[in-house]
Formats: C-alpha cells, structure tokens, sequence
C-alpha cells in the first residue's frame, strides 16, 4: 500500500497588505529582542561599573575610569529607549497606514 502525502499547510495572502504585516511584525519583533539584548548588556555594564566606583578605595584612576563607565551605560540605555519608542512608531505608521 502507498503512502498518502501530506499536504502543505497553504496561506493565502490578500493582496500585498497582509504580506506587510508579516513582515512588519517579525521585523519588529527581531528589533525588540536586539533591543531587549542590548538593554541588558547596558543594564549589566551599570552595575559593574557600580561595583567598580563602590571597590575603588579612592583610586583616582578606577574611580574615573567607573565615572565614565556609569557615564557611557546611562547614555546607552537612553538610546536604546528612543530607538524602542522609534522603531515602534514606525512600525505602528506601517501597519496603520
């Protein structure tokens, strides 16, 4: 006895609209996970360069060098947040319209 073959799931898209949707929402969820990676990696950066300030024992060079550190992770996590606020922006004036 043969086999019967199993038949393809098929999607049907109307029209170019629902294929930007698809798109649209794997670029964004793509985005939001590089976003939430990022975040986290300038989330960890502050901490440690807080463990750093707080172990200095008054090294000037340690303490300035946690200075900047704090400095460039707090400056990291606001660009991360705009480009989040950003990308989802676009995204919802795609969808939208």
């Amino acid at each position: 006895m043969a086999a019967t073959p199993i038949k393809a799931p098929t999607v049907v898209l109307q029209g170019n609209r629902q294929l930007t949707d698809i798109i649209s929402t794997t670029g964004t969820r793509v985005i939001n996970v590089m976003l939430l990676i990022a975040g986290a990696i300038a989330v960890g950066s502050l901490i440690g360069y807080g463990i750093m300030l707080a172990t200095a024992q008054g090294d000037e060079t340690k303490t300035t060098a946690a200075k900047k550190g704090i400095t460039y992770s707090i400056l990291g996590i606001i660009v991360i947040t705009l480009t989040l606020v950003i990308a989802n922006l676009i995204t919802k004036a795609v969808l939208v319209g």
